[in-house]
This record gives structure tokens, C-alpha cells and sequence, in this order.
């Protein structure tokens, strides 16, 4: 490793070699942490409880599938049928507000 740090690092300067030099040594160090069991099925993708009742059948049809971009040959042909003409309907940039805080922090001073 320390072989291709100077390989790699040697024109930076002796302090970038030192510093990537102790991020080897230090490799070894680490802590092992237990995951819940329930992760197993997290997707990472958040739906709001209200999700159905508030968003409207193009925005979960549509717009979900395409922001998303997991594309299938079957959501394709539903776009299709949505999408004619290629026209989207008014109001939708209401509900394509994705994860915005509802308070800002303040910066600790």
C-alpha cells in the first residue's frame, strides 16, 4: 500500500504521503456496529403516511416513476397512455417539493 501511496502521491509533497501513510496504519482501527434487524427491508425511499390520499393518480402513476428512474417496459407503456401528448398537469409542482425542511437550523455561534 505504502508503495502506491508514493507512487500515486510522491509529486504532492512529503505531508500528503505522511497523511495518507497514518490513514494506512490506521486502517486496522474500526468499530463494529450492529445493525437492527428491521433495515433488512429498508428501500431508502420515504413515503409519506398521507401519500395516496394527498398525491393524485399522474403525480403516482407518472412522475413518481419517471423522478425515480427505475424504468420497466410496463411503466413505460403506462407513460405512454398518461403522457399522449406530452402535456403535464397544472398544479404538480405543488407536490414536487422532495425532502425540504420545514425549519432551517441556525448555525452554531
Amino acid at each position: 500500500m505504502k508503495r502506491a501511496i508514493d507512487e500515486s502521491y510522491g509529486t504532492k509533497g512529503e505531508n500528503i504521503v505522511k497523511m495518507n501513510y497514518a490513514a494506512v496504519d490506521r486502517g486496522g482501527e474500526y468499530v463494529e456496529v450492529e445493525i437492527p434487524k428491521e433495515w433488512n427491508n429498508a428501500t431508502g425511499r420515504f413515503v409519506h403516511a398521507n401519500y395516496k390520499r394527498l398525491a393524485p393518480e399522474w403525480i403516482r402513476n407518472v412522475a413518481d416513476i419517471v423522478n425515480s428512474l427505475r424504468w420497466k417496459f410496463s411503466s413505460c407503456q403506462r407513460i405512454r397512455r398518461e403522457m399522449v401528448d406530452g402535456t403535464i398537469p397544472s398544479g404538480t409542482a405543488a407536490l414536487k417539493k422532495r425532502g425540504i425542511a420545514v425549519t432551517v437550523p441556525e448555525a452554531a455561534t
